[in-house]
């Protein structure tokens, strides 16, 4: 979202109702991510059980190397939303964006980004097939992010605007909203917010959630507070 006019505030509002590849993974395999504050509650309902892919050692070993593989995707994920860096050449800037994530994160179906990770590429593999055809509710519809929800943002934007005295255009953040239970929400990186789709959904806490990505992102560090479960 983006006010007429240049410069202004930008706001990007990425989601999706499906089940990310990567949750699959994490709770097929009952990976214990519990230290990393990115790491979103468990799906509901459970994924099927795959421990039996890798032995308890290397569950560990894929546990420990988890959280860099999910913060990677998001942060990935959030620079496609917003190439707010201003490319010029837009063709070029997606492709060098596709190497980076095949290098980083890894592409079906060998993932080869993953190979320094020689455990966790096995398991993803493997289940990356059945991952992203796992469907554990019925369809559906996307979150409306209503006329309210861009009119909270732009007032949001004009009241950090005048509380820290930068431009307008200064004033950026993205959301990231995950098919997750209950209302949960973390700091990726500055200006980037994952959360459940009950946040973006929430009248109270989606603006919340705006002033945050738009703050954290100007003051260069994570929320003050901790991140995670509200309610």
């Amino acid at each position: 979202m983006r006010q007429a006019g240049a410069p202004s505030w930008s706001l990007s509002v990425a989601t999706s109702t499906d089940p990310a590849p990567e949750l699959y993974v994490r709770d097929a395999l009952g990976l214990d991510t519990s230290a990393e504050p990115t790491s979103p509650p468990r799906l509901d309902p459970s994924a099927p059980d795959r421990r039996g892919l890798l032995t308890a050692a290397e569950r560990a070993e894929a546990a420990a190397q988890w959280p860099r593989w999910w913060r990677e995707t998001l942060r990935l994920q959030a620079r496609l939303q917003d190439p707010a860096d201003g490319p010029h050449d837009f063709p070029r800037w997606h492709r060098a964006h596709a190497e980076e994530r095949a290098r980083t994160v890894g592409e079906p179906p060998d993932f080869a980004g993953l190979a320094p990770f020689p455990a966790l590429r096995r398991a993803v593999v493997a289940l990356h097939p059945e991952a992203v055809r796992w469907r554990p509710h019925p369809a559906r519809p996307e979150p409306e992010l209503a006329r309210a929800f861009t009119e909270d943002a732009g007032a949001v934007a004009e009241s950090v605007i005048a509380a820290h005295g930068v431009a307008p255009d200064a004033v950026r953040g993205s959301l990231l909203g995950l098919a997750v239970p209950g209302t949960w929400w973390a700091t990726v990186e500055p200006g980037v917010i994952v959360c459940s789709l009950a946040c973006l959904e929430d009248p109270h806490l989606g603006p919340e959630l705006v002033r945050e990505a738009f703050e954290s992102r100007l003051r260069g560090g994570p929320a003050s507070r901790r991140p995670g479960a509200h309610g």
